[in-house]
């Protein structure tokens, strides 16, 4: 693998492919940003520089991406990983760590199939959080369809496209964030030290927010269910017990708290996949046929990590 990338990018246009200004600022610093989070926290992950000011301190003047070669064209550039002064050789060079993490980024970012193998090493090595300044960064110059992006290999073009909306929720599963001034409404489950004044001066302790949730995307362990439409939940506290319901599987589950009985219904979803969805057919009751179909319908990929 080579120590530069050349990419290509264009706008989709019947009259003119040019970029304008915006586009490609946007796509400079979405490129940048990626990489720049993805050289810090690979380099937190080793044992040796896990102290955030010896990681910044290495990294000081080394995370940026060069543009070593522009080409007349609406945006064919060519990146490098920085070069540094090396002064007992009186040469520039780049340091061993970082020409592997740019040629790291470009496997795992830019060039990724993201077939299995990928996703399970992107979820075993990488948070959350991690994986949302990474390939939430990078992304982001995808988010307008009107932008495409190819990586050339001398005159060979290859084309870049963000992945399916299947695969960004595996990576990314909380793609959605709440404006600051939007206005939110949720039930709300408290203990109070009256019966009979419900007042917000009587709440004693506030157990859960929003009850009522839904999602297309469940994972329980090393499994994922992709969903075709959103599966909708209940949430009740019955006795400082907290009790999940789905009507349209009839199941529930319960825990001592929100997110252990959240862990609970999902863990029960799994079971149902295991015992009807995966059973054969003459194995089951008429009315386990019903649920087994059900599942059928709802389930749309499931993917093993």
């Amino acid at each position: 693998m080579s120590g530069s990338i050349n990419l290509y990018f264009k706008r989709k246009s019947d009259y003119d492919d040019s970029l304008d200004l915006d586009s490609l600022i946007k796509i400079a610093s979405s490129i940048q940003n990626s990489y720049r989070n993805f050289l810090e926290i690979n380099l937190l992950k080793k044992k040796e520089l896990k102290d955030f000011s010896v990681a910044k301190k290495f990294l000081e003047n080394k995370d940026k991406l060069i543009i070593s070669d522009v080409k007349h064209g609406s945006f064919d550039i060519t990146l490098e990983p920085v070069k540094t002064i090396n002064p007992s050789q009186d040469l520039f060079q780049t340091d061993e760590f970082i020409l592997q993490s740019f040629q790291d980024f470009d496997k795992q970012v830019i060039s990724a199939n993201f077939d299995e193998k990928t996703l399970l090493n992107i979820n075993k090595n990488y948070t959350e959080t991690e994986r949302k300044l990474i390939w939430g960064k990078y992304f982001h110059i995808f988010d307008s369809n009107e932008i495409e992006a190819y990586k050339k290999n001398k005159d060979q073009k290859v084309s870049i496209d963000k992945p399916n909306p299947e695969i960004v929720k595996i990576i990314l599963p909380n793609l959605k964030k709440t404006e600051k001034n939007e206005k939110k409404y949720g039930w709300v489950f408290a203990e109070i030290n009256s019966q009979n004044d419900l007042n917000k001066k009587n709440i004693k302790k506030v157990h859960s927010i929003n009850p009522n949730f839904s999602t297309d995307l469940i994972k329980f362990e090393n499994t994922i269910f992709v969903l075709n439409s959103k599966l909708e939940f209940t949430l009740k506290v019955e006795d400082n017990v907290f009790v999940i319901e789905n009507d349209y599987l009839d199941f529930s589950a319960w825990g001592d708290g929100e997110q252990e009985a959240k862990e609970a219904i999902y863990f029960s979803f799994f079971a149902l996949y295991q015992n009807y969805y995966l059973e054969k057919d003459e194995n089951l009751t008429p009315k386990a046929q019903e649920l087994k179909n059900k599942l059928e319908k709802l389930i749309k990929k499931v993917v093993n990590l």
